[in-house]
């Protein structure tokens, strides 16, 4: 069994993290999900009069994680800036700690217009935030599209060439390219290059309307073979 104590700010994107990461039947302890759960309110909204309660279930369940059998993993979502408080929930739960500091502007931005209470929350966290190392550091980008030969190339290969295109101009294809992928097409040259060449044509409808797709499907590729 894995316990696993997931920190950061609001918006940093704990839930999301624990989400893809938890196995069908581990334990996730999260305090919001309590809070729905207790007073059948929508996720977020916390009646005061239940902080109490909430705070108290919270602690219980997590009183039964030594409890757990071997095969299920817990997830435990709080926000804990400071240290202390980190490393006194590593030693009681014998748990690993996962911090996730998103810039502030970046998390305002998450949780701006669906939860505005709680904006301030995030310049509370980076006031306190204290950095630990036991603690394990998800920084929280995404990596390239791993490849997908479908159509010739990479999925990235494949984005590039059509971002590419829609600027007025191609990169040559890469060598060993077959043909009718979009980096096979012949390159054109961009507006205002060194020679004085001109803006190429712009493409009929029917060629957008295909670019459009073929845009459509990479995203597709790229989103069913993601995870981080």
């Amino acid at each position: 069994m894995t316990v696993t104590i997931v920190a950061g700010p609001p918006g940093a994107g704990k839930t999301t993290y624990v989400h893809e990461h938890a196995e069908p039947g581990d334990l996730i302890v999260d305090y919001d999900a309590l809070y729905a759960a207790l007073s059948h309110r929508p996720m977020y909204e916390r009646p005061e009069t239940l902080r109490g309660i909430v705070s108290a279930v919270r602690e219980a369940v997590l009183q039964q994680v030594a409890q757990l059998p071997d095969s299920v993993n817990a997830w435990v979502i709080r926000s804990a800036p400071k240290a202390a408080d980190r490393r006194a929930l590593r030693q009681t739960l014998g748990a690993r700690s996962v911090v996730l500091p998103v810039p502030r502007e970046i998390a305002t931005e998450r949780i701006r217009e669906t939860r505005p209470a709680f904006v301030e929350g995030i310049e509370r966290w980076w006031n306190q935030y204290e950095p630990d190392e036991g603690d394990e550091i998800f920084s929280g980008e995404r990596p390239r599209p791993r490849s997908t030969e479908q159509g010739g190339g990479t999925v990235g290969r494949r984005l590039d060439a059509i971002f590419a295109r829609r600027v007025g101009w191609l990169a040559p294809a890469p060598e060993g390219t077959p043909e009718g992928t979009p980096e096979a097409d012949p390159p054109t040259k961009p507006t205002g290059s060194a020679d004085g060449g001109a803006r190429p044509p712009a493409p009929p409808a029917s060629s957008l309307e295909a670019e459009r797709a073929s845009f459509n499907d990479t995203l597709r590729d790229a989103a069913s073979g993601r995870r981080y």
